[in-house]
Parts: structure tokens; C-alpha cells; sequence
């Protein structure tokens, strides 16, 4: 069907092929960790009892962990590539403007709960970047 609309670059079919399987990829995944979670929780009767608050808690940092490892590694695939268009606009628009002026203006591009932080982080890593 794509074919018939048109006929995309060959450079861009292969990154369409990759995010359509790198998507796959992450659907089986949490399918596979819905499926832990939930035979480790709901496991009832006299063979094999209830999880204490104690196991079930390693089990929900077990779960944290392997999610931010996940998050983590999608952050660092390609991280070489060159900023993002919303990193773009966040420090264009956000990062050089001071702290009150973002908490008392509203911008629907980007909350204050979000920009704030961003400038924080800009501030304290690199300086330079905002003027004084």
C-alpha cells in the first residue's frame, strides 16, 4: 500500500523497516514483563502462597530497574545524531530566559513544571550556554 502512494527513498524505507521492528521489540518485552508481574502477584492457593510486601517489593525493583535500563538504552542509541527538534526549541526558547519569567508566564509549548527544570539542568552543566 505505502508503495502504491509512493516510493520512498531507500534510506528511509530501512529507518521505517528498524522503528517498526525496534517497536515489536519493546511490545514483546512488555508483554513478557505484564506476564512476570502478573504470575508473580496473583499466585494463590496452598501450594504456592501469596507474595509477602517484602518479595513483592524486589519484584517491583526488579521491574524499575529493567525499565530504566530499557529507557536508558533507547537514550543512547544514537545520541551522537545531533539534538531533536523539541530539544531544539526547549533551549531556544527556555533556557535563556530566567527562572521567574518561567514560572509566572504560561506557553503552551511547554509547561513551566518542564521548562524549569530544563534551564536548571542547563544552568548547572553548562554555564556558558546562558547568559547572564
Amino acid at each position: 500500500m505505502i508503495h502504491s502512494l509512493r516510493v520512498p527513498p531507500p534510506h528511509l524505507l530501512d529507518q521505517l523497516l528498524l522503528g517498526a521492528t525496534l517497536f515489536k521489540i519493546g511490545l514483546v518485552i512488555l508483554g513478557l514483563v505484564v506476564i512476570a508481574y502478573a504470575r508473580c502477584t496473583w499466585r494463590s492457593g496452598p501450594e504456592s502462597p501469596a507474595l509477602t510486601s517484602a518479595s513483592r517489593g524486589k519484584y517491583i525493583l526488579v521491574i524499575l530497574a529493567a525499565i530504566l535500563f530499557a529507557a536508558g538504552a533507547l537514550r543512547l542509541y544514537r545520541l551522537d545524531s545531533g539534538l531533536w527538534h523539541d530539544e531544539i526549541v526547549t533551549y531556544v526558547k527556555y533556557a535563556k530566559i530566567p527562572f521567574g519569567e518561567i514560572l509566572s508566564t504560561y506557553d503552551s509549548g511547554l509547561p513551566y513544571t518542564e521548562a524549569a527544570p530544563c534551564r536548571a539542568v542547563i544552568l548547572t552543566t553548562c554555564p556558558s550556554l546562558v547568559p547572564s
